[in-house]
């Protein structure tokens, strides 16, 4: 019993009443039910009734305290002395203790119990998939064969294993950028490259002995992409997922499910292996198992709601303050937000690529007019267009502090003039035009975007590094 509660008269139950608030998330939430007031001189109360109901977090134990003797203690619910409830109760809250965020669900997104069920039985089948993969592997390096020597199986393996390391540092420094902007994207991305990698490993021992290690190499090397774009785009949705700051809970409660599905998963690869033998019987599982796999990676990426804007979002967002003229919600964005990598929705812009962060050299078609007049129309940064390239180019002035988002807006805007106008000579056009519109509708955009559920005041924009430092005369 908390030691205020053994200090507490009935006087100072008012008091007490008023001084804790419920704090929601939080370690401890007290909920208080009075049903009857027990102060000195008021009628005597049931020894059964509930004057003070604690419970951890949301879902967590719940307690009951009454008033007795004039000290408060603590009763024991009718449901606890009957085994069953009781065993159950507890499995059920040691499963959420060891599972779930502390807070839950308070403490995470609503999308959190989604995702989590998809990824769980994704998890699954992967881990399954990889019992009858590492089976052929051992195999192919000679594992059964008196014919085959240590020495060329741990050949063999360096070999595998060195090939994913340098795979793993040049997918990192490639696409490592375009992680956090595309998460979904690549998330799905990888476990479909886990996929094609078990496949080429499970079909590895079938190859002439010259060209296993080969495969095996291909493979490792589709793994290590695995494993950067699959962490990479984790601990991004972690970011999303933890609602009160709690990054490290969820990430270390998210490890524990996936190892906790994975042992479940390991005791039924055990009687599973003897049960396939034959290897028309292994790839048909597999395939069953693969299937699952991404149907499960495919709704688990398509139920997440983001309500940060990446490039994706910000274009399906223009688009309906365009056409409908409201600004959508994350929800409704998001489920518009293709998952596929390369796949693309329908757009304002007409194909023109916009890209922050440009460096001049990609812009040596640009006239020095249409560059005195972006430079006219805005002090911090130049929007600027290739028509070789089809882009549309954001370039930042050195130590200005432009506002990304309004930059991509401002983009946007003269990527649908130029959608409209569609000729070199209207290029000057587009720029006048979208600058004007940027600056009369970004600020109301912003704060309609805010209102609807947008988190205005961060990105998932893919900014480039560069910057630069420009002179020029004024536009008449």
């Amino acid at each position: 019993m908390p030691p205020a509660l053994k200090r507490c008269s009935a006087a100072q139950f008012d008091s007490l009443y008023k001084a804790i608030v419920k704090e929601r998330g939080g370690l401890i939430s007290f909920v208080f039910h009075i049903s009857i007031a027990v102060f000195p001189g008021t009628r005597k109360m049931s020894a059964a009734t509930t004057q003070v109901v604690e419970q951890f977090g949301q879902l967590g134990e719940r307690r009951h305290y009454c008033l007795e003797n004039d000290r408060f203690r603590r009763v024991k619910e009718q449901t606890a002395r009957f085994g069953g409830g009781s065993v159950l109760t507890w499995v059920r809250n040691l499963l959420r203790f060891v599972l779930l965020p502390q807070g839950y669900p308070g403490s995470v997104s609503d999308d959190y119990l989604e995702y989590q069920l998809w990824d769980t039985l994704q998890a699954f089948c992967s881990y399954l998939s990889g019992t009858l993969t590492t089976r052929a592997v051992m195999q192919g390096v000679g594992v059964g064969d008196a014919a085959a020597t240590p020495l060329a199986a741990t050949l063999a393996w360096i070999m595998k294993d060195g090939t994913g390391m340098i795979g793993r540092i040049a997918f990192a420094s490639w696409k490592g950028p375009e992680l956090d902007s595309n998460c979904k994207k690549w998330r799905l991305t990888a476990d479909a490259l886990n996929d094609l990698a078990l496949a080429i490993e499970l079909g590895s021992p079938l190859l002439p002995q010259a060209h296993f290690l080969t495969a095996l190499c291909v493979a490792t090397s589709f793994k290590a992409i695995v494993g950067v774009a699959g962490g990479a785009t984790r601990a991004a949705l972690t970011q999303h997922q933890a609602k009160h700051g709690n990054m490290a809970d969820v990430a270390a409660k998210d490890g524990s499910q996936e190892t906790f599905v994975n042992l479940i998963a390991s005791n039924i690869g055990i009687f599973l292996l003897p049960l396939v033998t034959s290897n028309e019987m292994t790839w048909l599982v597999f395939l069953l198992l693969t299937c699952t796999h991404l149907f499960a990676n495919y709704n688990a990426v398509r139920c997440l709601n983001i309500p940060i804007l990446n490039a994706t979002r910000f274009e399906i967002l223009y688009q309906s303050l365009i056409t409908e003229g409201q600004v959508l919600k994350p929800k409704e964005v998001n489920s518009k937000e293709p998952v596929i990598l390369g796949q693309s929705g329908a757009s304002q812009t007409k194909n023109w690529n916009i890209v922050l962060g440009e460096s001049f050299s990609a812009l040596s078609d640009v006239s020095s007019e249409q560059f005195q007049i972006s430079a006219s129309l805005s002090e911090d940064y130049l929007v600027l267009v290739s028509a070789r390239r089809k882009e549309i180019a954001v370039v930042f002035r050195r130590g200005a502090s432009a506002d990304p988002l309004r930059t991509y807006f401002h983009a946007l805007c003269v990527g649908q003039a130029l959608a409209v106008l569609s000729t070199q000579e209207s290029i000057a056009m587009a720029l006048t035009e979208g600058s004007k519109r940027a600056n009369e509708e970004f600020d109301q955009f912003k704060k309609s975007a805010t209102t609807a559920g947008w988190l205005m005041e961060r990105h998932q924009l893919l900014v480039d590094e560069w910057v630069a430092e420009w002179t020029s005369k004024k536009h008449d």
